[in-house]
């Protein structure tokens, strides 16, 4: 039996029947089609300039081209329409906290009992005296005008009232995350709320706009094999580009566009294999992309760190829990 979604969560919505959930979400937070229209464009480029003459060297060097090309787009469309992992949460609205009112000093002090010995004492009022000299010199100087203290007693006004109301809104919600009847707090489930699909994703790694989806714990998977694919692939036209501009005896405009295409797979290249490079450290100490930037486990230990072979085999061998909204 095939579990469907019925219903919208947050910014993800169903589609294709039900079967899928997908963020509809628009413009830079969701720039899925540009990693496409890239992964087409240079896939054109490569075969127009490179495809003849590497067909005649091997055809097994389009076969295994037109695997990882393939395979790229398929696990670029399951990190996308796959749900990235929702609990259900409930918002709740705290009440607000009141501050004790503020303490007077001079009340303070009469109330207090004077056990300040002569000398001291002494010492004291003798600072106090130099203090109020300081204070009738300074004022008698006409350094601030009373309207000036009035300006700048309000622009303080006006910064403290927009900081506390900033600081309402956000700390006014909070979460609190239900599974099987039990209620959860977001660390225990490694989660967080991503701003951009308006959800809670549990094992959160990050929002990935060139995917146009939240990272999780159901999709992550694909998205790390969608990176490992895309640099094999980036290799492969790198590599061939290469080998056609030095061995093909082609026009010179072909050259160029081999050339041409070379340059972007190796630029591509750089920038992704950093990236799976970042990712393969993460599974091995079994981190997200979240706690390693907010450096949660910096000074404490990672209580989900098995050692490196047992937590690739958990990420390579866990099954994908079923969505919390699929019926």
């Amino acid at each position: 039996m095939v579990l469907r979604f019925e219903k919208s969560i947050g910014a993800h919505t169903p589609c294709c029947g039900g079967i899928c959930l997908v963020p509809a979400l628009f413009g830079l937070d969701n720039v899925l089609p540009l990693s496409l229209a890239f992964l087409i464009f240079t896939t054109v480029m490569w075969a127009f300039v490179a495809g003849e003459y590497l067909f005649i060297v091997s055809p097994a060097i389009i076969v295994v081209a037109g695997v990882l090309f393939c395979t790229a787009v398929a696990m670029l469309f399951l990190t996308w329409c796959t749900e990235p992992g929702i609990l259900p949460a409930m918002a709740v609205r705290e009440p607000e906290k009141v501050a004790p009112p503020p303490v007077d000093d001079t009340k303070k002090l009469q109330e207090q009992p004077d056990s300040t010995p002569t000398a001291n004492r002494k010492d004291v009022e003798m600072s106090e005296m130099e203090k109020k000299d300081d204070l009738d010199i300074e004022i008698g100087s006409g350094k601030k005008s009373s309207s000036e203290d009035a300006n700048d007693n309000s622009a303080k006004a006006k910064v403290m009232e927009s900081s506390k109301s900033k600081n309402l809104d956000r700390n006014l919600r909070t979460y609190k995350v239900y599974v099987d009847g039990r209620q959860y707090l977001l660390p225990e489930l490694r989660a967080k709320y991503c701003r951009q699909t308006r959800n809670i994703v549990e094992n959160f790694d990050h929002y990935c706009p060139w995917v146009g989806n939240a990272v999780g714990i159901r999709n992550y998977k694909y998205f790390f094999f969608f990176l490992v694919t895309l640099v094999l692939y980036c290799i492969m036209i790198a590599v061939t580009g290469i080998l056609t501009l030095v061995t093909s005896a082609e026009a010179m405009g072909l050259r160029v566009l081999s050339a041409i295409v070379s340059v972007i797979a190796c630029m591509s290249l750089v920038a992704l294999v950093n990236l799976l490079v970042y990712n393969i450290g993460l599974i091995s100490k079994n981190l997200t992309t979240n706690e390693d930037l907010k450096r949660v486990f910096h000074r404490k230990t990672n209580p989900h760190d098995k050692g490196c072979w047992q937590n690739w085999y958990m990420f390579c061998c866990r099954k994908q829990r079923e969505s919390y909204f699929a019926v």
